[in-house]
Parts: structure tokens; sequence; C-alpha cells
């Protein structure tokens, strides 16, 4: 598993996505523009965990069509996409 992982103290979670899931939908980045982006091998990639409401960051993991994106509170529990 390739992972892309950041932790955001403003929202006390850790995101992460599974770049071998990935497959370039770019859902997350129409979801939340302000924090998700393709890179050069067409994967997502965040680019400002901080300033996006959570309700966006979590809205774009549970957007993304193959479970790439992964949101976990601090105790370590999956916020999102649901399981």
């Amino acid at each position: 598993m390739t992972l892309h992982e950041k932790v955001s103290a403003a929202h006390a979670v850790t995101l992460q996505i599974d770049h071998e899931l990935c497959s370039g939908f770019a859902d997350c980045v129409e979801a939340a523009p302000d924090a998700f982006e393709l890179n050069e091998d067409n994967l997502a990639v965040l680019v400002d965990l901080e300033e996006p409401p959570l309700e966006a960051l979590v809205g774009a993991a549970e957007s993304c069509p193959v479970s790439a994106i992964l949101i976990f509170g601090e105790d370590g529990t999956q916020l999102a996409p649901e399981a």
C-alpha cells in the first residue's frame, strides 16, 4: 500500500490517500477543490488539510468511488468513509 498521509492539528484528524487504489477520477477535487488536486501521475494529493472545513474533507472521502481516501480521528476511529 502506497499512502499519502497528513495529520491536521486544526481538525484533529489524519487523512490517508492510498495511491494504489486511487484511479484519478477527481471526485475529491470536485468535492473539496481547496484541499485536493491531482498530481503528475493523475493521483489525488492533499494540498491543504488545515483550511478546508472538515465537512468538505469528509465529503471528498465519501465521494471517492474506490474508497482511496480515509479519515481517522485522534483515537484511530475511521470517520470517513463510513465503514
